[in-house]
């Protein structure tokens, strides 16, 4: 690239991300944009007329994980961009550009706006959404060290693919395949430490790394694979991967089917001689350090800036979300939080099941959270009859509260007319599975939070 690009960096009135050092080494893609990973394609300005291009700062997967529905971190989200001072300027907005992890962003709403995803189906990806790489510490101190078995995976069942793969992948090569129980950021800070180690571990002694698809399409395991000098086995039906226009991925990665019977491709991988398997792994190594390391992202980025399609002839509007308050509504939720006790709220939400004529529900989760809702109802005949209660782990013969727990491909769900996420932390997450397995949208305790709140 002959010139550096000037580029914009909204603050909001503070400093932006990007000054501060302790985000340098940051997995948030805002510091992507720090000083020293800014690159040689990049250099600040703070005047407008002058950029070439414009982004800001803001952390928009925080706001999806902090605030108390899906809805509100979409009016938030919406809320900022329309607040950001050159967007609705028709010179300027063309030159808006955003990145975001899985999905985290509403870009459909803003067509004009190029929008970098770490997590992108590739059939239904706009014109304007670019998928970029998932976060990878450099994993250089142990690409040299010699693999013993094929196949290698630890992780959680963030999706159905997963425990199929944990159930038969172990029978076309040899493997260490662990199944933690839960999510990595439900682990204290203890566990992650044991986590990280095991991880390693258990990554460092494959040949191949599977790399399941989770919540998103992508995975973070096959760029850490690639980083650790190892092979990724990508399972993904439709994920669209950073930079195709010039990297040839079967040159370092394989990818096969989410169904049954893509395993079996399994047996061949397991059986390439050991030239080829060497040749893949240094292969994905180079690559992961010439396009994916934080320091390098940004001249990947100001390429297909500069490569993509001028949006400068879909000038849209973009409005602040009509008919809402952000900051009063998170003010009532609260209030109303504080007001009822959780035993009422719940006895309400409940009741109101029978109101909407929901005859067979199932519960998706079996903790901490469960036990306490099945407790207070315990005491109430009111609301829907509870078919089962979904967990991803469930072992045969298992019950809580009297009601059998069953994992989700169970058949006495066929007869579920409605899914109620028992979570009070991750309610998002297992609203998308239960969209995602049953083809259906939850009954979420959150909306009854907020009909609640709005009187």
């Amino acid at each position: 690239m002959a010139a550096k690009l000037k580029l914009y960096i909204y603050t909001d009135g503070t400093p932006p991300y990007s000054n501060d050092p302790s985000l340098k080494e940051s997995i948030y893609y805002d510091s992507v944009f720090h000083p020293d990973n800014l690159s040689s394609d990049f250099i600040v300005t703070d005047k407008p007329e002058e950029a070439d291009f414009f982004t800001c700062s803001y952390k928009f997967s925080d706001i999806y994980m902090n605030s108390p529905s899906h809805e509100i971190s979409r009016q938030i989200v919406l809320e900022k961009i329309a607040n950001l001072k050159y967007i609705n300027e028709p010179e300027y907005q063309a030159r808006h550009f955003f990145i975001t992890g899985h999905c985290l962003f509403p870009g459909k709403e803003l067509f004009p706006c190029r929008v970098f995803v770490t997590s992108l189906n590739r059939f239904t990806k706009m014109e304007h959404e670019y998928a970029i790489p998932l976060y990878s510490d450099d994993y250089s101190n142990i690409v040299d060290e010699n693999p013993f078995y094929d196949f290698g995976f630890i992780g959680s069942v963030s999706h159905p693919v997963r425990e199929q793969m944990l159930k038969y992948a172990g029978q076309y090569g040899t493997s260490r395949l662990q199944r933690i129980e839960k999510f990595y950021w439900e682990l204290s800070s203890e566990d992650k430490d044991f986590f990280r180690k095991e991880f390693l571990e258990v990554s460092s002694g494959a040949r191949f790394i599977l790399c399941p698809r989770g919540f998103g399409e992508s995975s973070f395991r096959f760029f850490e694979a690639m980083s650790m000098g190892r092979v990724p086995i990508l399972i993904s039906d439709s994920v669209a991967l950073p930079f195709e226009d010039i990297l040839d991925y079967n040159e370092f990665s394989f990818t096969i089917g989410e169904a049954k019977s893509d395993l079996k491709q399994l047996a061949e991988i397991a059986a390439i001689g050991e030239s080829q398997y060497r040749q893949m792994a240094r292969k994905g190594r180079q690559v992961w350090e010439d396009y994916f390391q934080k320091k390098v992202l940004c001249s990947q980025i100001a390429r297909v800036l500069v490569k993509s399609p001028s949006l400068k002839d879909n000038f849209k509007e973009i409005k602040a979300p009509p008919k809402i308050n952000i900051e009063e509504k998170k003010k009532v939720l609260k209030t109303v939080e504080c007001k009822t006790s959780e035993k009422d709220h719940l006895k309400r939400f409940w009741a109101s099941l029978s109101q909407k004529k929901l005859s067979k529900v199932a519960l998706y989760g079996a903790g901490k959270f469960t036990k306490r809702l099945l407790s207070i109802l315990s005491s109430t005949d009111s609301g829907p009859k509870i078919i089962a209660i979904i967990d991803d782990n469930a072992t045969p013969g298992q019950s809580l509260g009297g009601h059998r727990v069953v994992r989700p491909d169970n058949t006495c769900l066929k007869g579920v007319t409605s899914f109620i996420p028992a979570t009070d932390s991750i309610e998002e997450i297992i609203s998308e599975k239960i969209m995602q397995r049953f083809n259906c949208k939850p009954i979420l305790i959150s909306d009854f939070k907020e009909d609640m709140g709005n009187g």
